[in-house]
């Protein structure tokens, strides 16, 4: 389900039973089935994984790539060009 309250970029790619509410999604994004994103702002060239949950207040910076089953707690910020492999579960995290 995707929300009239979220913007899709040019090029970007969205999986099956994806759940996207109050979010933003720049150029050329992907996102992997069965993914939750609310309240999200995801930059360009970003690959979100499947089966993630990506809270509030979280903002994905360019070329990052979440791995399948990752949860981003709510006011998480990635920095540009990250991989995350694991769950953050602390509010407010911020990977340099």
């Amino acid at each position: 389900m995707i929300s009239q309250n979220s913007v899709i970029g040019k090029g970007s790619e969205i999986g099956k039973g994806v759940f996207l509410k109050n979010s933003i999604l720049m150029d050329n994004v992907k996102v992997g089935d069965y993914s939750y994103l609310v309240g999200t702002i995801i930059a360009d060239k970003s690959r979100i994984g499947k089966w993630n949950h990506l809270r509030e207040d979280t903002i994905v910076g360019e070329e990052v790539l979440t791995r399948d089953g990752v949860l981003l707690n709510r006011e998480t910020i990635i920095l540009p060009n990250k991989e995350v492999t694991e769950p953050i579960y602390e509010r407010g995290k911020i990977i340099l």
